[in-house]
């Protein structure tokens, strides 16, 4: 019993002595993994932050691509120029997000502004500067980290901003970039304009040449057949026979009234004798000078007339269309309304040093913790 005893004693003495060394093994272990994931790490942040990064200067601006108000907003009408114009506002805005961070945006910057001397200024600063590269897709990339634009839907306001490592370079840059913008707004404004009065000036054109076309058509009949107006020569023909032959039975019933009180050999019968003659040769002459093509002509004239006034009508109506035009191309146009200009920055606030650092230090940790207990596990499982 005695033997069993001490050799029980032994046992577990050796297993205490094991436990102690897996455990001083593990907290060895745990302290240098720390050391080296955790607080390694960290205090390259800390140095690098402090020693090495750069400070930044932004300069924000604000701005919103606003349409024309509507005067007239409480027709229906007004109502759906107004509603179309924000929708038309909404989407100018994205437009002009995407274009500050756009190829376009670089290449037209760069006209003004010389982003690499800008961005490779800091040489001691390997993180953060420009590499130098010539090619205007490597500048994109680089622009996307220090300019930021964000669009505010329910206020329709646009936020801006331009880092860059001095606050004169941050100014330039974002003015400029300011006018870049307020060029974009210009240019989608007179492309909305001439898109919505593009088919109405068509139109006016169309119907100012069929108006011009019916015109010359009436005047080359006029001068081809040597006539001004068949129509009126028509009714002025016509009023003339008829006013003859009027005056021959008015004046045939006065001479029948003389002949039965006088007889016919009286004076006043035959001056009416004399003036029915006269009327009848009259009417004789009249009716030989008509022109047997008169009538035809007339015919032809009156339909040339016809399409010309239908060709005026249509021309007034599409000059009112194209005023109509216009009002709506007013009302979709829009401007750039800047009610916070940049500015130059009074300090630096980038990077953000302490909040950098306790990142690190939490993703750090959070990465140590994982592979300690997964290390643990795998060692465990080994013995």
């Amino acid at each position: 019993m005695s033997t069993l005893k001490a050799k029980a004693r032994a046992q577990k003495a050796q297993a205490e002595t094991f436990a102690k060394r897996v455990r001083r093994s593990r907290s060895l272990f745990g302290i240098l993994s720390f050391l080296a994931l955790v607080m390694a790490p960290t205090g390259g942040a800390v140095f690098y932050f402090n020693t090495m990064a750069a400070d930044q200067y932004a300069s924000e601006f604000r701005f919103a691509v606003r349409g024309r108000q509507n005067s007239g907003g409480a027709d229906a009408l007004g109502m759906m120029l107004g509603a179309g114009s924000a929708l038309a506002s909404s989407s100018d805005s994205y437009i002009v997000v995407d274009y500050i961070h756009s190829l376009e945006m670089i290449r037209a910057l760069e006209e003004r502004v010389d982003l690499r001397e800008i961005y490779t200024r800091p040489a001691s600063d390997p993180l953060h500067r420009y590499d130098g590269s010539v090619a205007a897709e490597d500048m994109l990339d680089y622009w996307e980290w220090m300019a930021d634009a964000q669009f505010d839907m329910s206020r329709g306001i646009i936020t801006a901003t331009v880092w860059s490592f001095t606050p004169d370079d941050s100014l330039k840059a974002a003015q400029e970039v300011l006018a870049l913008i307020r060029d974009l707004v210009d240019q989608l404004s007179q492309e909305a304009r001439q898109e919505s009065l593009a088919y109405a000036d068509e139109q006016v054109s169309l119907a100012a040449s069929a108006l011009r076309s019916s015109g010359l058509a009436v005047q080359d009949f006029r001068n081809r057949e040597n006539v001004i107006d068949p129509t009126a020569d028509v009714v002025r023909i016509n009023e003339q026979i008829a006013l003859l032959e009027r005056t021959i039975i008015e004046l045939t019933t006065e001479r029948d009234t003389q002949v039965a009180t006088k007889g016919t050999r009286s004076a006043s019968v035959q001056q009416l004798n004399d003036r029915i003659d006269a009327a009848r040769r009259q009417l004789v002459q009249v009716s030989d000078s008509i022109d047997e093509r008169l009538p035809e002509l007339a015919r032809v004239y009156e339909s040339l007339r016809t399409e010309q006034e239908i060709a005026r009508e249509t021309y007034a109506a599409a000059l009112r269309a194209r005023h109509e035009a216009e009002a709506v191309a007013t009302q979709r146009q829009v401007y750039l309304s800047v009610y916070d200009p940049p500015k130059s920055a009074q300090s630096s606030l980038y990077p953000e040093r302490p909040l950098i650092v306790l990142g690190v230090f939490v993703v750090a940790s959070l990465l140590w913790g994982i592979f300690y207990v997964i290390a643990l596990n795998i060692r465990d499982a080994a013995m």
